[in-house]
C-alpha cells in the first residue's frame, strides 16, 4: 500500500461542497519536478506533480473524453498502442531535458494535467507552489487532505550504489506488516 487515510472525514474532504455542484478535490506539487515530461511531451501545461494525493475522482464524461483525447494526441488505433507511444514520448522527452528516469509514464498526472486544461472549473485545484508555475490564486490554496500517497522510498527505502537499502522510516513499514 502507498495511500494512507489519516481522517475520518473523507468524503467531506474530498470535495468542494461550496459551489452549487460539488467538486472533487485535486491535489498537485509544483515543487516537485518528478512528471514535467507527462504534461510537456503531450502538449500540455506543466502545472506540478499531480499524482500525489488519492483518489483521483474524475467525472466518467471526463475520463470518456480523455481517452479519446490521448488516443487522438498519439495516433493510436487503441488504448495499449496509445500507453505504449505516450510512454516513449515520456522518454524521450526525459532524455531530451537530461531527467533521471523514474516510474516514466503515469496515468493520474497525464489525466489530471488534462483535467486541469480542459475542466478546470469542474474540479477544485489544491497545488502546492502553483504560483511559481504562474497559476491562479484560487488553483493554490491549500484544501485539507484525507489521505496521502507516500513515495516508495518511504515505505521501502532507498538502494544506494553500495547495495545498501536505507529506510527513512522503518517503523513505519513495521507498522504495517
Amino acid at each position: 500500500p502507498d495511500v494512507v487515510f489519516f481522517s475520518p472525514y473523507a468524503v467531506d474532504l474530498l470535495f468542494d461542497w461550496q459551489s452549487q455542484v460539488p467538486r472533487p478535490a485535486m491535489f498537485g506539487d509544483a515543487t516537485d519536478a518528478t512528471f514535467p515530461c507527462m504534461s510537456i511531451s503531450h502538449g500540455l501545461a506543466h502545472v506540478g506533480n499531480l499524482m500525489d494525493s488519492f483518489p483521483v475522482l474524475v467525472k466518467f464524461a471526463h475520463l470518456k473524453e480523455f481517452n479519446r483525447w490521448l488516443l487522438d494526441e498519439t495516433l493510436a488505433a487503441n488504448a495499449t498502442q496509445a500507453l505504449q507511444k505516450s510512454s516513449m514520448r515520456v522518454k524521450q522527452c526525459r532524455r531530451q531535458l537530461v531527467l533521471p528516469e523514474v516510474n516514466g509514464w503515469c496515468f493520474e498526472c497525464l489525466l489530471q494535467t488534462w483535467l486541469h486544461e480542459h475542466h478546470h472549473d469542474d474540479y477544485l485545484w489544491s497545488i502546492k507552489g502553483g504560483e511559481y508555475l504562474g497559476l491562479p490564486p484560487e488553483d493554490t490554496c491549500p484544501w485539507l487532505r484525507a489521505m496521502a500517497h507516500l513515495p516508495h522510498p518511504y515505505l521501502y527505502g532507498i538502494t544506494n550504489k553500495d547495495g545498501i537499502t536505507q529506510r527513512s522510516n522503518p517503523e513505519f513499514k513495521s507498522e504495517l506488516s
